[in-house]
């Protein structure tokens, strides 16, 4: 903290870098509810970030499922419904290395009991108005999750004419397992009091053994006008999930076992199973058996004023606070000498206590855009109860209080000045400082680190129609809290006891070019690459014995070239495409090192080439057909003793929809139309051809 007041006087004197807003390495997804024109081609002049307006579609689950189709995102999910797991990659970066806000602020699950993920099931479509994607960690605002970069979802705002929409779907995968999802909304501003609120319920039976899901979620929102044009805002977001764990049915976990190919329940797919997670293992913990669950509450609290000063100025000042708990259960699996069914796990797990708050603002003085400001995270854990485990199944695990405390501080400060009608400069930087304890060996270990990192970027418009910018900068992410705590269970190997846990840091460079083709849509080409130094690496034990180590390799390296587009041949057809070339390389790892085989140079599950085409054809007044065509290339995995591949595949996804009124949507789709078995996470199989069909209704 002594370091925070020069490093913000450094900011201060310092010309810095970009609204968010203008910047080519942004995407916006607005839904039908709102009228949007592509900003790029809006005024011949300026071309700001992509923007589209979309209906929902299809079975429609959460944020991951809108943005999965961009080339340079990647899923890995192990079911379609439910899965809680770090499951979305931005040009190959995963949960601890992007960030997902709404309204401004992060969530991220920060807990050091439940990991540092996105977990999208808890953070349904209810009433969002638009999502941002914000590639790669050139922005200077925020922090140190973003070196893959940011997801901004934003509610809808009332207005003095109420708003009020339903959305429900349902299908299903076969005659006896089906999935449903609705949700509704509700806004409306009355004088100076404005209120929102979303709603919905999902359930999804169960296609891997024991994989059943429930959510339910409700999210009210005030807004609040103040003197002076302020506005006070305070929102409560409240989502409460069952989700059965996956039962191992395999009879060997050994791909190179005849085992593998071997069901041990001939009515459920071959698959992999799941244990539970945080704490310390156990049999009670990895030996999953039949309607072993967890049970996740999620409370969200938040509140921001924001106040306009003059013309020019606006201040916002913002906080929130986390309250996340899980409820795990397991019954014995008829081993261990316990009945089989019998209750051998219940416990109470309070996954995440963070809280935060930042005060920021936004300033234009002639050609200057400029954004300033300050942050603190404060990432807190909770205690786990063991209320009941059997004896024979115990193991290790044992109540316990969380000991990690991790405090970030971040002053950034940016400005995107128009140099000229053609030339625009981005030019920031960030500082963050980084305050970490834990036990270790029975004393508590202090961490103190900082960075600044500086960022630049160059917009040209080369004409009306072309534009090409090249940004330039550094970013910084410390450890999270499930990072540290695995981090002390790999001092035991010989390679990682002397060595501390380092933050990372990334030097990267992004080049975009885009060419607006009239007012009928874009073409783009990106290129990226990212080297990160001090690379943290979550893997199984190198002995093959239970449980999960964390340390740093020397670095790893991304690099990655896209094109994509769209294209409105009539005012009826439209045409999109994208494709995507990404390449991983690890280097520096000591375990591997020493253990030889235990990984390969590669980062997990990334595809090296994505691609996506669609149209979508109004070819009457009242019907429209969308289809879309999905590949995903080979993802490398290490798994078992040796790196393993997953092998590419194609699908087909289409839909049909007919606009009864103004107000009333129906549609019936088909997703995975070919009904191709494809596995997104290594063992865990789809469950093919999925049929479905949905009305949206908004006034």
């Amino acid at each position: 903290m002594k370091k925070l007041l020069p490093a913000a006087m450094v900011l201060l004197m310092a010309s810095t870098a970009s609204a968010d807003k203008d910047s080519m390495m942004q995407d916006t997804i607005y839904f039908d509810t709102v009228k949007v024109t592509d900003s790029a081609v809006s005024d011949g002049q300026t071309m700001k970030s992509s923007s589209a307006t979309v209906q929902e579609k299809r079975k429609s689950n959460n944020v991951a499922d809108f943005i999965s189709k961009d080339p340079e995102i990647s899923l890995k999910r192990r079911t379609a419904f439910g899965d809680s797991g770090d499951i979305l990659t931005i040009r190959g970066q995963s949960g601890q290395r992007i960030m997902l806000n709404l309204d401004g602020r992060n969530l991220n699950s920060t807990g050091v009991n439940g990991g540092n993920f996105i977990d999208f099931n808890t953070i349904p479509l209810d009433n969002i108005e638009k999502i941002e994607i914000i590639k790669g960690g050139s922005s200077a605002e925020y922090g140190n999750n973003a070196i893959g970069g940011v997801i901004n979802a934003y509610t809808k705002r009332p207005t003095a004419d109420p708003s009020l929409s339903f959305y429900g779907t349902t299908g299903g995968w076969d005659a006896n397992d089906d999935f449903l999802n609705i949700r509704g909304s509700y806004s409306q501003k009355f004088g100076n009091l404005g209120i929102s609120l979303g709603a919905s319920r999902q359930e999804a039976d169960e296609y891997l053994w024991n994989n059943d899901y429930r959510s339910t979620h409700i999210a009210p929102k005030v807004f609040l006008t103040t003197p002076w044009q302020g506005e006070l805002t305070v929102g409560y977001d409240y989502t409460k999930t069952y989700r059965g764990l996956i039962r191992n049915n395999r009879v060997s976990q050994d791909p190179d076992n005849a085992g593998w190919s071997q069901t041990i329940n001939s009515d459920a797919p071959l698959s992999l199973g799941e244990v539970f997670s945080g704490g310390a293992g156990g049999k009670a913990m990895s030996v999953i058996g039949e309607g072993a669950y967890s049970d996740k509450i999620k409370k969200l609290y938040s509140a921001s004023y924001t106040q306009p000063i003059g013309d020019n100025m606006m201040f916002e000042l913002s906080a929130y606070k986390n309250h996340e708990d899980r409820f795990d259960k397991n019954y014995s699996d008829g081993t261990g000498g316990v009945a089989k069914g019998e209750l051998v796990l219940d416990r109470e797990v309070q996954v995440d206590r963070s809280y935060g708050y930042k005060a920021k603002m936004d300033a234009e003085f002639g050609d200057h855009t400029l954004i300033f400001g300050a942050e603190q995270k404060n990432l807190r854990g909770g205690e786990i109860d063991v209320k009941y485990v059997a004896a024979s199944w115990k193991g290790s695990i044992a109540s316990s209080d969380s000991d990690h405390k991790i405090d970030n501080t971040g002053v950034f400060l940016s400005d995107s000045w128009k140099f000229s009608d053609r030339l625009t400069f981005d030019i920031g930087a960030r500082f963050d400082d980084y305050e970490a304890s834990q036990m270790k060996s029975g004393s508590r270990v202090k961490y103190d680190d900082s960075k600044l990192t500086p960022k630049l970027g160059v917009t040209y418009s080369v004409t009306q129609s072309d534009k090409v910018a090249m940004y330039v900068y550094q970013s910084y992410r410390t450890p999270v809290a499930n990072e540290m705590n695995h981090y002390l269970d790999g001092l035991s190997y010989s390679v990682l006891a002397d060595k501390d846990l380092k933050a990372e840091t990334a030097n990267a460079i992004d080049l975009v070019y885009k060419h607006a083709i009239g007012s009928k849509g874009f073409a783009r080409v990106s290129a990226f690459y990212y080297d990160i130094d001090d690379y943290i690496l979550f893997g199984s034990k190198p002995d093959g014995t239970s449980g999960r180590i964390a340390y740093n390799i020397d670095n790893a390296k991304f690099t990655g070239v896209s094109t994509d587009g769209r294209y409105d041949i009539t005012s009826k057809l439209s045409l999109n495409a994208g494709l995507a070339w990404q390449k991983t390389e690890k280097e520096g790892d000591p375990v591997s090192d020493e253990y030889s085989d235990y990984s390969d140079d590669n980062v997990d599950y990334i595809p090296d080439w994505k691609g996506v085409a669609g149209a979508s054809w109004k070819f009457s007044d009242k019907f429209t057909l969308d289809a879309s065509l999905n590949y995903v290339g080979e993802r490398s995995y290490f798994y078992y003793g040796k790196s393993r591949e997953l092998d590419p595949y194609t699908t087909v996804d289409a839909g049909l929809s007919y606009a009864m009124n103004e107000h009333a949507t129906l549609e019936v789709y088909a997703e995975n139309l070919l009904n191709r078995t494809i596995e997104e996470q290594y063992g865990y199989p789809t469950a093919g051809l999925i049929l479905g069909a949905s009305v949206k209704l908004v006034f």
